[in-house]
């Protein structure tokens, strides 16, 4: 990503949408990704799925996530994890 294509929560709930549809073949409503009522990504992604989503969320936006980090609250919907990526993004851009 660069400089003059920000990463926003929003770009990035967009992003793992297309990577939920396409990747991982779920063929379930978009919509239920995200907003406030976002399925709980444990209800709906196995453990093998889920380093899936954390390696292709390393690779695409240059980050890296720590251990620590894969916790209920940065994992727990698309959202979280969107707000995870664009907290990490926007800190290694300083």
């Amino acid at each position: 990503m660069t400089n003059a294509d920000p990463v926003t929560v929003q770009k990035v709930e967009d992003r793992l949408c297309r990577f939920f549809e396409q990747e991982l073949e779920w063929d379930g409503d978009p919509a239920e990704l995200v907003g406030e009522s976002a399925l709980a990504l444990p209800s709906i992604l196995d453990s093998e799925e889920l380093l899936e989503m954390v390696t292709f969320v390393e690779d695409e936006y240059g980050i890296e996530i720590d251990d620590e980090e894969l916790t209920a609250d940065n994992f727990s919907t698309l959202p979280d994890v969107a707000r995870l990526v664009n907290r990490k993004v926007s800190s290694e851009g300083d």
